[in-house]
């Protein structure tokens, strides 16, 4: 006996259904672009292009998620402290401290001491780290 899912299952296989399906998705991705541009609380289009394909070249990095999302973080704002960090990217200040001294260590970041709190870093994206990303995704 075929059930409705199982018939919707063929459509989505078949050639009329796999390609009405992406259709759809380019579509969707179409209004999404499209509200950006249109939302006036938004960045300017091209600060969201180029935080796009920076998320995309974190994606290509061999790192794991912890580890992009600290990056992505330190790359939006220069200067920026362990506890801000470990907001972003969610997990606790002593595992954030562990991985920015990582980071640090695989010259993705540049630590320094804190001006406003001598007591921790601050960190700041190394040029290792910008010819890094060039070279993996040249």
């Amino acid at each position: 006996m075929i059930t409705i899912l199982d018939s919707f299952i063929l459509f989505l296989i078949s050639p009329v259904g796999f390609l009405l399906s992406i259709s759809l998705l380019i579509y969707l991705e179409y209004l999404t672009v499209k509200n950006i541009i249109k939302d006036p609380g938004t960045k300017r289009f091209a600060t969201i292009i180029a935080n796009y394909i920076h998320q995309y070249r974190l994606k290509k990095m061999p790192l794991n998620l912890s580890e992009k999302v600290a990056l992505d973080t330190v790359s939006r704002r220069e200067d920026i402290g362990t506890k801000e960090i470990a907001e972003n990217v969610g997990i606790a200040v002593t595992t954030t401290r562990k991985l920015m001294k990582d980071l640090a260590d695989k010259g993705y970041v540049h630590r320094k001491i804190n001006m406003n709190d001598r007591r921790s870093f601050s960190y700041a994206i190394s040029p290792q780290y910008m010819q890094k990303m060039k070279r993996h995704h040249a």
